[in-house]
């Protein structure tokens, strides 16, 4: 599939898609011009890269943190792991899979695989074992570099050479450059993207190919050996290869940012500023959470936008805070860029610009013929950039990569699927996608993928997946299903269904190609060719008021009491008796509100994790029926007590109930009991405890009368981190075994907390700052969880302003509200006074990547004072939005994961 040979920028193609009147021609082509010899692009990169590390010996290459290397040291590196490769380990031209969290070594790894003629395959750990099996299957991988935390459970016929394993032996071999690539056509890569039919696609990219587009890219937008470029972009992501090896050919240095700092634009405005970068590539969600992040002032910056569409609006506000905003456009089959464009404020439209060096942009009709200027059509690429094809798949690589009739320089054109149209100064405008592919982080989902994947399950007849904006600029997927057995789209039914699709479907996909939104249809909207109509595909929003058509009445009297107090509190006119609570929108505070009517009704004071227990009017009122008034209220709360693991007991936040943990039922393994731990006094009867050690005491005598032998697994929520920090020094006192004590994002590092005692208005005005840089980072994660929490505190505030006006009922001194008030007053004394003492316990943060205002950005959250074993486990979200969707699911997965580690 390669082209031949070229000895100069063909222009004749490109002039085949413009009209010969056009007064820019001659401008255009000019802006096409390359000045590298043909001997240059006709060679493999690293030998760009072996020139440069002569000319820069001292230079720094690579810095990681506080690590760094020199461009002398990089070469012999890679050249000693090249000789350790090519010394009888891989035949030339075979495929290296390469699994390395950001390192260094991550790069020695991917240059010593280049030098060795052999190709890398880049793996993200965190895709699904399934996914990555296939990969490795597919591609014929003999051979994978990691490490010893990765890829233990990927079951495969490649061997695992770990870097920890292989560093120390590499001494051994030569340090001189490793000349073993055969010619320039030969494999560099190979990156899989999203494939229509069920499966990923493997892309062959050549060392031609690679370095075409990066001498391109290094004379437009420009680098040369003072830059200092910061590197975000996770390996398996095709523009990586941008950020990684285009500074390694002009003397710059690569900035590789921390894992922790790539989704959080707090971190990554620190590192520009401090790091002293001066070219950064991004995508467009990247760039708008960094300007959203607090970045006001004007930094020394060239900015390069890729991956999806550029929104005017952000381009303009980039404009203003950095030297030049540069976009570029371009598949993965094309070599990550084709097109290029500096942008200016006085552009009428944001534009993909003009085609790189050795690229040719054509735009056609269905019949394959150039259209008009101005005229929409399918674009097409031709060029040094096109692929190889795809890796053992002929037929799509003949239905992608086409004879190309205009140019003999260039036979191959690449359909992209992507619709623009050339406009009168020569600039390409891209216009979406023709077919059913979308973008969502940059990333290239094939949502046919998804459809075939969803047409596997059993109650599935047919699946529309299709994107939509909750806000401007955030796309979510929603899945339009319709079910085999129409029955089972009442509300419960269809909920459990859906929970099951997304864990058959995180064991396969990735997380961001599994749909938000799931909506139960009678049948799919059809156009009159019997096509599916995405365009007449509802809202998902819309679906929750038109749920309520099907409804099943309260029959009992105590149905209708309950059922009266759900509508009150929800404010719709009827719920049916199979409707989750939470389903429905219903949150913790919403719990209280209804409990405490229940009270008031019933005469009865169920613990609040009744609710958790029993979600529907249905099995409420049937457990209402059945208890007493006269139970024993207890602090243990079994949230789900069947299952042969270790259980798991889990600590209250500082309001004191345990309903929080709940949302684990169906997020760990079925075999793993969970527990929850509520403050005692929440009935309204008993004494509350007032100190951590009074709490931790109660509880493990909770405990132990449920369970007096252990091994125990102890965990809490902010506050209650604390209490089961002092409840495994009170165990492991006893001779009991703690397996570890888990701390869901609790802050040791702020105690004693003087920070919240600070007052004055330059506090308070900081902190509220810094409180709306975390609130927009969670809303551009999570708009639907933001927008709640808003909700919520908007109905908090006025519900209290009525009852201070007298316009609503004021809460007595007994209710819930009054009695989880004075209890969290009582536990908030209690962590301020509480001081931990250092234990040799195994602890485990689960640390939120977003940092609330009040939170010290400790990597450990300030455990490594008081614990010398501390393990962190980041996870997405923030201190208040941990356990809400969908950053719970996060938290769920890396629960089941670390349970099922320590176990072993």
């Amino acid at each position: 599939m390669r082209p031949s040979k070229t000895t100069h920028l063909d222009a004749e193609h490109f002039l085949a898609s413009h009209e010969a009147s056009s007064p820019l021609l001659e401008d255009i082509l000019s802006d096409l011009s390359f000045d590298a010899p043909t001997s240059v692009i006709d060679q493999p990169f690293v030998n760009l890269l072996h020139q440069v590390a002569f000319t820069h010996p001292d230079k720094t290459a690579v810095e990681y943190q506080q690590q760094t290397i020199s461009y002398l040291d990089l070469e012999e590196k890679s050249n000693q792991m090249a000789s350790f490769l090519a010394d009888g380990k891989v035949k030339e031209g075979s495929i290296l899979a390469i699994a390395l969290d950001r390192s260094i070594e991550m790069v020695i790894a991917m240059l010593g695989i280049l030098k060795a003629g052999c190709a890398y395959l880049p793996v993200d750990p965190k895709l699904p074992h399934e996914r990555i099996q296939y990969m490795l299957e597919d591609a014929d991988v003999q051979l994978i570099i990691t490490s010893k935390p990765l890829l233990q459970e990927v079951r495969c016929k490649a061997e695992k050479l770990h870097i920890d394993t292989l560093l120390p032996i590499l001494d051994a071999y030569s340090p001189a450059f490793v000349d073993r690539i055969s010619s320039a056509s030969s494999l560099a890569y190979v990156l899989y993207t999203s494939g229509s039919t069920g499966n990923p696609k493997g892309v062959k990219i050549s060392h031609k190919n690679l370095t075409n587009l990066l001498l391109s890219v290094k004379k437009k937008p420009g680098l040369n050996a003072k830059d200092r470029l910061l590197a975000i972009t996770t390996i398996s992501f095709d523009i990586a290869g941008i950020e990684l090896f285009l500074p390694l050919i002009t003397g710059a240095t690569v900035v590789l940012a921390e894992a922790t700092a790539i989704k959080d634009g707090r971190l990554l405005h620190k590192l520009l500023r401090e790091k002293d970068i001066s070219f950064m590539q991004a995508t467009p969600a990247t760039w708008r959470m960094l300007v959203m992040a607090g970045w006001e002032q004007p930094l020394p910056l060239r900015i390069l936008s890729g991956g999806e569409a550029f929104p005017k609006d952000l381009a303009l506000l980039l404009l203003r805070r950095c030297d030049e905003v540069w976009n570029g456009y371009g598949p993965t089959e094309t070599t990550i860029y084709s097109t290029m464009k500096k942008l200016a404020i006085t552009d009428p439209v944001i534009t993909i610009g003009k085609p790189i060096a050795h690229t040719g942009i054509y735009v056609l009709d269905e019949n394959q013929l150039p259209v008009k200027n101005g005229t929409i059509g399918e674009i097409h690429i031709s060029g040094e950039g096109v692929a190889d094809g795809y890796l053992n798949r002929p037929e799509l690589t003949t239905e992608r990569f086409v004879p190309n009739p205009f140019s003999h320089n260039f036979p191959v054109l690449y359909k992209t699927g992507d619709l623009g149209r050339i406009l009168p100064t020569g600039d390409i405008e891209c216009l979406g996608r023709i077919d059913h592919q979308v973008k969502i982080r940059g990333f290239r989902i094939e949502l046919g993928e998804i459809e075939q994947q969803l047409l596997e399950e059993t109650a599935i007849k047919e699946v529309a997946v299709h994107p939509w904006e909750d806000t401007p600029g955030n796309k979510r997927l929603a899945s339009y299903v319709v079910l085999n057995d129409p029955s089972q789209a009442a509300e419960g039914t269809f909920a459990q269904l859906v929970t099951n699709w997304k864990e058959n479907l995180s064991k396969k996909l990735p997380e961001y190609m599994i749909p938000a939104d799931w909506i139960p249809m009678d049948q799919l909207p059809l156009t009159a060719n019997q096509k599916i109509d995405r365009k007449g595909l509802p809202k998902p929003k819309l679906q929750r008021t038109a749920s309520l058509d099907a409804i099943e009445k309260p029959g009992t009297e105590t149905e209708k009491t309950i059922h009266a107090i759900w509508c009150k509190s929800f404010r719709v006119p009827s719920i049916s008796i199979d409707t989750d609570f939470f389903d429905m929108g219903g949150h913790s505070l919403l719990a209280v509100e209804v409990m405490t009517k229940v009270d008031r009704e019933s005469g009865k004071n169920l613990p609040l994790t009744t609710l958790f227990s029993y979600p529907t009017i249905r099995k409420f009122a049937a457990h209402l029926d059945q208890s007493s008034n006269d139970h024993e209220w207890r602090s243990l709360v079994p949230i789900k007590p069947n299952g042969h693991k270790t259980p798991i007991y889990l600590v209250h936040g500082m309001a004191a109930n345990a309903g929080t943990f709940f949302k684990f039922t169906n997020r760990l393994h079925e075999d793993q009991p969970i527990y929850g731990l509520q403050s005692k006094g929440l009935n309204g009867k008993d004494a509350p405890n007032h100190t951590i050690q009074e709490m931790a005491e109660h509880y493990v005598s909770e405990i132990l009368e449920h369970d007096p032998n252990g091994p125990y697994i102890l965990g809490g929520y902010s506050f209650g981190g604390y209490v089961a920090f002092e409840m495994a020094r009170i165990l492991i006192k006893k001779g009991k075994t703690v397996q570890s004590v888990i701390m869901f994002d609790t802050q040791a590092v702020n105690l004693p907390l003087n920070d919240h005692l600070d007052d004055s208005a330059l506090s308070r005005l900081k902190a509220k700052f810094v409180k709306k840089k975390v609130e927009f980072q969670v809303m551009l994660k999570a708009p639907k969880a933001f927008q709640q929490i808003k909700t919520r505190a908007a109905k908090r505030k006025r519900l209290q302003l009525l009852q201070k006006i007298g316009r609503a009922e004021a809460p007595t001194s007994d209710d819930r509200t009054a009695v989880i008030k004075r209890i969290r007053a009582l536990n908030y004394q209690a962590m301020i006074s509480y001081r931990p003492q250092p234990l040799e316990v195994p602890t485990v943060v689960f640390k939120a990547k977003i940092v609330p205002s009040k939170s010290s950005d400790h990597w450990a959250n300030g455990w490594t004072n008081y614990s010398n074993n501390v393990k962190v486990i980041p996870v997405e979200g923030d201190h208040f939005t941990l356990f809400e969707e969908p950053f719970v699911d996060d938290v769920g997965k890396k629960l089941n994961m670390h349970l099922k580690e320590s176990s072993h």
